[in-house]
């Protein structure tokens, strides 16, 4: 299957002659995004609130959104899929009496990523099914409530209501969108054949409420970015991404068949304490204290707003995992590079990157946090920010400093 970022997949160029233009363009666009998140699922909170808005993904097909911000996603998938592959060859199920196979996604944000991803693995089973009567292809695309599904599934082909067929024409599944969060039961038992997460599970379903409580040694206080974190602010929220962790393994142990196959791409940091994930960790924290110190924003506004994404520590992740050979058996586990752009770039251009990457990620929980004015604001003065420091080396952005994702591949026992 091609998945170069000129030909997305098939499925996309083939059917999307009469959408807008945004559809036919996405391989223009190099920018990237540590995409989706998992939360719980609470009220929405009006600007100013106590506690942060849920880090929902940029929605729609602007300049802003998760569709024009995640070929770095898509690049990455397309580097890693031998890997996923394997395993779903020697996949036993498939060669038993199986009516209905079904894939699930979970995390799977908006955009044809999901779509791609969830193909390749369609199309790998099918391959390898052996002459016959095939079983039929249920695809599942989960995330949390506020997501965006209307975009996700304006990406395919407008079919009879009465066939349910999705997908090119070698190539028929069915299509369905599951809300919720995946840290809890989503499907019935025994129901699920392969289960993938792609650059979801960084994001936590709660933030940890004793950061809030100043009485308490884990008060994270003014700041926003975790490498200014305590180490009892650290310890908090390795506490709560364990949980999660683990909640989401149970979950699938229970909902996988006995043989399927379930892959996991995710942040980690090879480092517990300090805290630190990327070249840029310090900047945007610097751009919210100037404009407090200009009246733009307000200082307790700032110190209310905390993220919820967490690149766990590597050895906690490996602990857990371990903690679940009974249930899955490691198939493949190693940490790879997430190339944010790539060489030869100007500062002017690694500047502009950075900026969309994060527009694309932070965006819409800034502007229901700081309001729309202050947000467009930040993203001005972090822009520059960021040319700066990549212009006289303040920045760097090179082995040391890549975001590590951890890619699991494990079958269910």
């Amino acid at each position: 299957m091609d998945m170069t970022g000129s030909s997305p997949c098939k499925f996309l160029n083939e059917h999307t002659q009469s959408m807008p233009n945004v559809f036919k363009d996405l391989s223009s666009s190099i920018t990237t995004c540590m995409v989706p998140k998992q939360v719980q699922d609470v009220e929405h909170e009006e600007p100013g609130s106590a506690n942060s808005p849920l880090p929902t993904m940029g929605g729609g097909l602007g300049k802003n959104s998760y569709v024009r911000n995640s070929n770095g996603q898509a690049d990455f998938m397309e580097r890693m899929f031998p890997t996923v592959l394997k395993p779903v060859d020697e996949m036993k199920i498939l060669e038993k009496d199986t009516d209905v196979v079904r894939v699930v996604d979970f995390g799977c944000s908006s955009g044809p990523n999901t779509i791609r991803n969830v193909e390749t693995i369609l199309r790998r089973m099918k391959r390898n099914l052996s002459d016959g009567e095939c079983p039929e292809f249920q695809a599942f695309f989960q995330d949390l409530h506020e997501t965006d599904f209307n975009t996700l599934f304006r990406f395919f082909k407008t079919v009879s209501a009465n066939s349910g067929d999705n997908g090119s024409d070698d190539l028929k599944y069915f299509a369905v969108g599951a809300p919720g969060s995946c840290y809890g039961r989503i499907f019935p038992k025994s129901s699920v054949h392969f289960a993938m997460s792609t650059f979801a599970l960084h994001w936590l379903s709660r933030i940890p409420p004793v950061i809030y409580d100043q009485n308490d040694e884990a008060y994270f206080g003014a700041h926003n970015e975790l490498v200014f974190a305590s180490k009892a602010t650290i310890a908090a929220y390795a506490e709560q991404a364990n949980i999660d962790l683990r909640n989401f393994l149970d979950a699938r142990a229970t909902e996988m068949v006995p043989g399927g196959v379930m892959t996991l791409v995710f942040g980690v940091r090879k480092t517990y304490y300090p805290y630190s994930i990327g070249p840029t960790d310090m900047t945007g924290e610097k751009v919210w204290d100037e404009m407090i110190s200009e009246g733009i924003v307000d200082a307790k506004l700032k110190e209310s707003f905390k993220s919820y994404m967490y690149f766990r520590y590597l050895k906690d992740v490996e602990e857990v995992l371990d903690s679940f050979s009974s249930m899955f058996k490691t198939e493949q586990r190693h940490v790879s590079p997430f190339f944010t752009y790539p060489p030869g770039l100007t500062a002017r251009e690694q500047g502009a990157r950075f900026v969309s990457l994060q527009r694309g990620i932070n965006s819409t929980v800034f502007e229901a946090h700081f309001g729309k004015e202050a947000t467009n604001i930040f993203w001005e003065r972090y822009e520059e920010e960021l040319v700066r420091g990549f212009s006289d080396g303040t920045i760097t952005d090179d082995e040391e400093n890549y975001y590590l994702i951890l890619v699991v591949v494990a079958t269910r026992r």
